[in-house]
């Protein structure tokens, strides 16, 4: 396995041991997510890769999605191969399982942990007054017909569309008439939100939405600039357009540039209209999952409301909110504590690149450590020759050898001296 290019190696001697040997063959599972981040009860699904090296390049292993017991999706993969396992289904919750491949020489890779949160469908209000367009209106009745949104419901825990409230969930578009912008940004301010309606824009561009799959090749054509109130906000960006800020979330509270009406941008008309603004009120208003995934002893930044790592199996760990920790050694889940609530799960697994045992040639090694002097030799004679030369030292166990053997030449030497002098 072969990391980043390190420049701290340049102008050191650096000696590999190359056996001609191969490496045993191994798969493992290198990764394993839940899509969506945040599951509806009864949806959702785990892509899992498979990665390492196989001799026979078409060779396939079983791959099995399990979560608490209960059997999911399988699929045939071979290294390389990307599969997407169905769920079984489950109550809300944090939910944990684990993909599993059949069994090689090398087993602390043939599983891995995954988390996800599973919830109800939002409750949804549409706050009174909010000009939303017949599209969205449309969708939203789509979902509730579907059961994939609920209509009303407790305020303080509902999504409200077209406005916000704190605390609670909102998401907020530019007005249908720009003098009521001033009182949106006014809104926005009150319920803490550091993002406000900018500029007017006119001009057709593509929404680059990397977080939100189901933005891919909208476009837009009309647009509010959305202006972060302070120099950190722009981390809750979920999407752009044109090098601006088009979808951001603060919170709980999503604010989107356009409204969704066919003058604004062509979104309406896609395909992928109602499952966006599935995503929106299921996913985005109520935030991201709170998975976060780590290899064991690398560095974790905790979210901010974190005071404690639940250590299984039922023992907590204090820490600092905000900090920054090393994560256990162990692989598994560790629960995110915020005092007696979970926040998040951390993830701790193998980092997918030890499942490659294919070794590096020369150049490759050369390459990664940049400006060393990198010897390779696969004969274990002249192996234990060359380690000595690093530094321009020789092997130094012959002359050791011979130090010892005048003294013990000399020893005896001046015990026959003695003993002459005796008689």
């Amino acid at each position: 396995m072969v990391r980043e290019a390190d420049s701290a190696a340049a102008g050191l001697p650096i000696l590999f041991y190359h056996p001609a040997a191969e490496p045993p063959e191994n798969r493992g599972v290198v990764a394993a997510h839940a899509r969506p981040a945040i599951w509806l009860t009864g949806t959702g699904a785990v892509t899992a890769r498979v990665g390492g090296s196989s001799s026979d390049g078409d060779s396939r292993a079983s791959v099995r999605l399990t979560m608490e017991g209960r059997t999911g999706g399988r699929a045939l993969a071979a290294a390389g191969d990307g599969v997407a396992l169905s769920a079984p289904k489950l109550e809300p919750g944090w939910r944990s399982g684990e993909v599993t491949l059949d069994p090689d020489e090398l087993r602390a890779d043939d599983r891995r942990p995954f988390a996800v949160r599973v919830v109800a469908p939002a409750s949804v209000t549409i706050v009174p007054g909010a000009d939303l367009g017949p599209f969205l209106t449309e969708a939203l009745a789509v979902l509730v017909e579907g059961g994939q949104v609920r209509r009303g419901g407790d305020a303080s825990g509902a999504v409200r569309i077209g406005g916000v409230t704190h605390p609670g969930a909102g998401v907020v578009f530019p007005p249908a008439d720009p003098v009521a912008l001033g009182a949106v940004n006014r809104a926005l301010a009150a319920a803490g939100v550091r993002w406000r309606f900018g500029a007017r824009v006119e001009g057709e561009d593509t929404i680059a939405a990397p977080l939100v799959p189901e933005l891919a090749g909208a476009r837009v054509m009309r647009r509010y600039r959305l202006e972060p109130r302070t120099a950190d906000a722009d981390r809750e960006v979920l999407a752009r357009t044109g090098g601006d800020p088009w979808l951001v979330r603060e919170g709980r509270v999503v604010v989107v540039g356009s409204r969704l009406v066919i003058e604004e941008t062509d979104l309406p008309l896609a395909g992928g209209f109602v499952p966006f603004v599935n995503a929106l009120v299921n996913r985005l208003a109520r935030g991201e999952a709170g998975i976060i995934e780590a290899a064991p002893g690398g560095s974790v930044a905790l979210p901010a409301d974190v005071t404690a790592l639940a250590m299984p199996p039922d023992s907590a760990r204090a820490v600092e909110s905000g900090a920054v920790i090393a994560a256990p050694q162990a692989p598994g889940l560790y629960a995110l504590l915020s005092g007696a609530d979970t926040a998040g799960i951390l993830v701790v697994a193998p980092d997918p690149r030890e499942s490659d045992l294919r070794r590096a040639d020369a150049a490759t090694l050369r390459a990664r450590f940049k400006g060393a002097r990198v010897t390779l030799t696969g004969d274990a004679r002249e192996y234990g020759s060359l380690r000595f030369r690093g530094a321009g030292r020789s092997e130094l166990t012959g002359w050791l050898l011979a130090g010892v053997l005048l003294v013990l030449l000399v020893e005896a030497g001046l015990a026959t001296g003695g003993l002459n002098r005796s008689a």
